[in-house]
């Protein structure tokens, strides 16, 4: 009866190791796919991060460039206005006085 008790025994082991290491194999699968998923995701957003600092900078640049030119060009509107081809302007119009209220509102 000993014998048979045994054998009951390594059989029941031998499921309980069975089911155990199936339960291992199965909770290493699922941490190698979160470990690839986490490796996708992070290349992806490395990826996604350079496009955006890239065009970020890119939009910057534009945008002084803008500046630059439309400050430029006003000035050269203002400072052709005011000179009407003198070498200096005249004093006492109050042009940029009034063109400055008049922007402001803007």
């Amino acid at each position: 009866m000993n014998y048979y008790i045994e054998i009951k025994n390594k059989l029941i082991n031998n499921e309980i190791t069975k089911k155990i290491k199936e339960e291992i194999q199965m909770k290493t699968s699922i941490a190698e796919k979160v470990n690839n998923n986490e490796k996708v995701v992070n290349d992806l957003f490395d990826k996604i991060e350079k496009i955006i600092v890239i065009n970020k900078t890119k939009m910057i640049y534009q945008i002084n460039n803008t500046l630059v030119d439309t400050y430029f060009n006003i000035g050269k509107e203002i400072v052709e206005n005011e000179q009407n081809g003198n070498i200096r302007a005249e004093y006492g119009k109050e042009i940029l006085l009034n063109l400055s209220k008049k922007l402001t509102n803007k």
